[in-house]
């Protein structure tokens, strides 16, 4: 692409209308620059898999329809961004946090977050448990993974911050038994090796899968 360079441009290549009182001559269109014009919409048109148009068929819009076909769909919304579908819609930074949102994640001690490209993390707790050696801690995940889940991991101890705030929590014993999860859940069992069963323990599982 060039600017025009034909007589009657200005010097930084502007055109004008020019001013027949001054004797100022208006621009003339080259076929060099209108050629040029052309080739480049053109270009754009044909890179995007179109048949050019003729003069009889018309229609003003194919160099719009080759944008969006590139690419250059205009900016999502937020709904947009959250159906993680458009093809051609440009997600802003803005739009890709939206993306993450809505529909695709709860943020809760229980939730989930749905990622582009299909995955999903879920995550949860169940507590307190007190007062037995072993315990039930079969799960239902909070929403069921549409394909299936590929693993889940478990963590388990006591409900505090604090292990230093009773003298035993460092030295409590527990194990975990696990089943294999499936798209819906997993069951497992804690039971409780050091006899405390008045220590509260609480159960962590955070599961990924598509």
């Amino acid at each position: 692409m060039h600017k025009i360079e034909s007589p009657g441009a200005t010097q930084d290549s502007r055109f004008t209308e020019g001013d027949p009182s001054s004797g100022v001559p208006a621009t003339e269109l080259s076929a060099a620059f209108m050629n040029a014009v052309m080739d480049e919409i053109a270009n754009v048109i044909q890179e995007a898999g179109l048949t050019l148009k003729t003069a009889g068929t018309e229609t003003g819009d194919q160099l719009l329809a080759a944008l969006q076909s590139l690419g250059m769909g205009g900016y999502a919304s937020a709904a947009e961004a959250q159906a993680l579908t458009s093809l051609v819609k440009v997600l802003t930074p803005g739009r890709l946090d939206d993306a993450f949102e809505g529909a695709n994640q709860l943020k809760a001690s229980r939730g989930y977050q749905r990622l582009p490209g299909g995955g999903i993390l879920q995550w949860g707790i169940k507590r307190p448990l007190s007062g037995a050696n072993s315990y039930n801690v079969d799960t239902v995940f909070p929403i069921a993974f549409p394909n299936a889940c590929f693993s889940v991991v478990v963590s388990h101890g006591v409900d505090s911050a604090n292990l230093d705030s009773v003298a035993n929590y460092r030295t409590n014993d527990e194990s975990v038994q696990m089943g294999a999860p499936n798209t819906t859940g997993f069951d497992a069992q804690l039971n409780l090796r050091d006899g405390q069963t008045s220590d509260n323990r609480a159960f962590r599982w955070m599961a990924i899968g598509h």
